[in-house]
């Protein structure tokens, strides 16, 4: 908008020079130049060819899930070198998956319908999975059980003179080792451990790989727990170094302002996230449905990959390239054109046969 308007400016002071220069050495004359050098001059380039290619790359970006929200979204990610991730909600699905899932089916029938009774009239999302995987083991629901939930330790059912607990290690068996796994026990004896994990983004990893094989620095920063973290890290395949956890959302913001704000990307979908979405040069989030967030980001990831966020950063590189082609091309025919006008050599006639026309886009293509 700003070359156009400069453009508009320039054209019409050297078609005013043109006519004053000529005017004296013969009047129509000096109409023909001011004329053919208004016909000649060609603004194509930024009032089609340029508008055309951001319009192609949004198209094509929309279809895989990526929409930009700020017009100037596509300028700045050239700039992009640091990709920052928060973990939950964003690499992963914000749900969990057992590890075993055999173990479920391997339950007597007795142990797996106990352990569905409890799990199922849970909201807590380790239940819901436990649940789900004991459900697809062909476990029997039971609406007349009578489940007992203990809050911060697990649920419990008393059903034909046995004790069932399924929550915390230490509290479903006395004598099981705290750990990270959920224990199912029978009269306080261990009978099942299920162990959970987050489900991470099928393309999560590979994509991952990706942006670093492209030059950019990639980070995993999350106010979960720091093993978890490292954890998670050490899955995805980012470094160590690069992996942090228990960050309240100041320290999120503070740590983007630490690796320059002017080059970062940030990619979250929590409340938490907000105060680095104001500090990075450009956010993002899948999370369109939460109250905050949407309104400071710069795009929005929809689908369960993150591949949108590598084919934005490398069309709008693109797309710099091609804009930069233009402009230069449109410069150089324009500094010919308005040089053969102001000698005199141009008629409105040739102008009108010279003006070049942009031809109309092939279906598909992007710039």
């Amino acid at each position: 908008d700003r070359l156009a308007r400069i453009y508009v400016a320039v054209v019409l002071c050297l078609a005013a020079l043109g006519f004053g220069l000529w005017f004296p050495v013969d009047p129509e004359k000096a109409l023909h130049v001011t004329v053919a050098l208004l016909v000649v001059t060609c603004p194509c380039a930024i009032g089609i060819a340029i508008p055309l290619a951001y319009e192609l790359v949004q198209a094509r970006l929309r279809r895989n899930g990526f929409f930009a929200r700020r017009r100037s979204l596509l300028d700045k990610l050239p700039r992009v070198r640091k990709v920052l991730f928060d973990k939950t909600g964003t690499l992963t699905l914000g749900r969990l998956q057992l590890e075993d899932p055999a173990g479920a089916r391997a339950l007597s029938p007795e142990l797996r319908d106990a352990a569905y009774d409890m799990a199922a009239r849970s909201s807590h999302p380790v239940s819901r999975c436990i649940a789900e995987a004991l459900a697809q083991a062909g476990a029997r629901f039971d609406p007349d059980a009578k489940v007992r939930e203990v809050p911060g330790k697990g649920l419990e059912l008393e059903r034909d003179g046995h004790f069932y607990r399924l929550g915390k290690a230490s509290w479903a068996a006395p004598d099981e080792p705290e750990g990270s796994a959920t224990v199912l026990s029978r009269d306080q004896t261990a009978a099942a451990r299920f162990r959970t994990s987050e489900v991470v983004r099928a393309d999560a990893r590979r994509e991952i790989a990706a942006l670093r094989e492209s030059g950019l620095g990639v980070w995993l920063i999350s106010g979960d727990d720091p093993a978890r973290v490292a954890s998670m890290a050490a899955r995805l395949g980012i470094d160590e170094p690069n992996a942090r956890g228990g960050q309240r959302p100041e320290d999120k913001a503070e740590f983007v302002a630490r690796l320059d704000e002017d080059d970062t990307l940030y990619f979250g979908d929590g409340v938490n996230d907000s105060l680095a979405f104001e500090r990075a040069l450009c956010a993002g989030t899948p999370a369109v449905d939460r109250p905050v967030l949407p309104g400071k980001a710069d795009f929005f990831l929809l689908g369960e990959g993150i591949g949108g966020i590598r084919a934005a950063i490398d069309l709008a590189k693109k797309l710099q390239r091609v804009v930069r082609r233009n402009l230069l091309v449109a410069l150089a025919y324009n500094v010919l054109a308005i040089g053969t006008s102001l000698a005199g050599w141009m008629t409105p006639l040739r102008a009108a046969v010279l003006t070049p026309r942009p031809p109309g886009p092939e279906p598909g293509r992007t710039p």
